[in-house]
């Protein structure tokens, strides 16, 4: 019943005769103008000429000859319009309501340029779709079952295509032939084909050669494949597979099969590929005890790192930092020797054995107001044989001519030290 009533307004409001309006004039009050009938949302307008002082009233009723009620009103010559906003046909008319003497009021009725059609809901007499000069509108859900072509249509809400578990294809053309992004409902696959651009000062992709620039970090939570048969990162597993040529521009930072740096104010940073590795220490003002031997000299180490089990070879070192003798004790310009090693000096006498096995001990310069170089490399490549035994250090060693000081105190260090090294395996 419902669909049967929505389809006949709409054959009244489109089919039925024009009106083509009428016009009168007024003399005195309460003369009426001839009724007519209006279809569901036409629009009805009444202008007045003439008199200044006269007011008249727009009525309708939904029969010809009686029980007509006031719509609107208006004094002088002002326009007014009424929509016809039920769902049935009304009757409308002019009745003067004052006049001045010997006044005149002329008027027009009719409908205004562009009929405007309205179907009705018959339960609540709430009309649901509006077709006017300026477009469309729908109160409540719109369903089409045929393709629909809009042309100029503005969302000012959300869009949603079918429901969740139930999609559809979605197709959106630019102005290039077979340019268009389409989403595919059967492969939940999304297609560009044409150039994307997100920010272009962050991310980039080059129509002309293809690469990729993003300026900034790129995050994946899950898998990334590029080609699976060329590189893949598996997103259980966390291995990434390359069947081709890694080409790196920078270094490599690994976190396999690492030491770790120890003390106050020492860190490293890893480098290499799990196999061969560049450990780059980093001391910070690191403080260490300085002991005192009679007539011997000054001596101290600090351990800057424990190295995994197993035999370790060293393929070289470098010390570049400088260092700190603290205290009013020391001579300004003292002198003394460093060395890299796997033990902790231990007396005053020239450094030796595995207190320099690393880097061998190497002449330091006379500092100035105690401050001073301590820099050394080494020559060779060396191997600790510590399989089976206990983990090695990584001691920097220090000992201080004897005329320096006489009294126990300490030192810092701040620079670098770079070890190249590689672990032969444990048991």
């Amino acid at each position: 019943m419902k669909r049967f009533f929505l389809t006949l307004v709409l054959l009244i409001a489109l089919c039925g005769p024009a009106f083509a309006g009428f016009a009168g004039d007024f003399t005195a009050v309460n003369q009426v103008s001839t009724a007519a009938s209006f279809e569901p949302g036409e629009t009805v307008t009444f202008t007045l000429t003439g008199a200044f002082t006269g007011t008249v009233v727009l009525e309708r009723s939904k029969f010809l000859d009686a029980g007509f009620t006031t719509v609107t009103s208006t004094t002088g010559t002002t326009a007014v319009t009424a929509v016809n906003d039920s769902g049935q046909k009304y009757y409308y008319r002019l009745r003067c309501t004052a006049i001045g003497e010997a006044e005149t009021i002329s008027y027009v009725i009719g409908e205004t340029t562009g009929q405007i059609v309205q179907f009705f809901e018959d339960s609540d007499g709430v009309a649901r779709l509006n077709i006017l000069d300026g477009g469309v509108g729908v109160v409540g859900t719109l369903d089409v079952t045929g393709a629909a072509t809009m042309v100029g249509t503005a969302f000012s809400g959300g869009v949603t295509v079918g429901t969740s578990g139930t999609g559809y294809n979605v197709t959106l053309y630019g102005d290039t032939t077979g340019k268009y992004l389409q989403w595919t409902q059967a492969s939940d696959k999304l297609t560009l084909v044409g150039d994307i651009e997100v920010n272009t000062n962050k991310f980039t992709v080059a129509h002309t050669s293809g690469n990729t620039l993003i300026a900034g970090s790129l995050a994946a939570n899950g898998g990334i494949t590029v080609d699976t048969s060329a590189f893949t990162v598996a997103d259980t597993s966390g291995n990434t597979s390359i069947a081709g040529t890694l080409a790196v521009t920078g270094e490599q930072t690994t976190g396999a099969g690492v030491g770790a740096a120890t003390g106050s104010g020492v860190t490293a940073v890893e480098y290499g590929n799990g196999t061969v590795h560049k450990t780059v220490i980093t001391l910070t003002a690191a403080s260490f005890g300085v002991l005192d031997e009679a007539e011997a000299g000054q001596y101290g180490g600090i351990k800057l790192y424990d190295l995994p089990a197993g035999n370790v070879v060293f393929l070289g070192a470098t010390i570049d930092a400088d260092i700190t003798l603290v205290g009013e004790e020391w001579l300004d310009n003292a002198e003394g020797d460093v060395g890299l090693g796997t033990t902790v000096v231990t007396n005053a006498d020239a450094l030796a054995t595995t207190e320099q096995n690393i880097i061998p001990t190497t002449a330091v310069a006379a500092l100035v107001a105690q401050v001073g170089p301590i820099n050394a490399s080494s020559a060779d490549t060396a191997t600790v044989n510590a399989a089976g035994g206990t983990d090695t250090d990584i001691i920097l060693n220090v000992r201080v001519d004897d005329n320096a000081a006489h009294i126990a105190a300490t030192a810092t260090v701040t620079g670098t030290v770079t070890i190249v090294w590689a672990s032969t395996g444990d048991f």
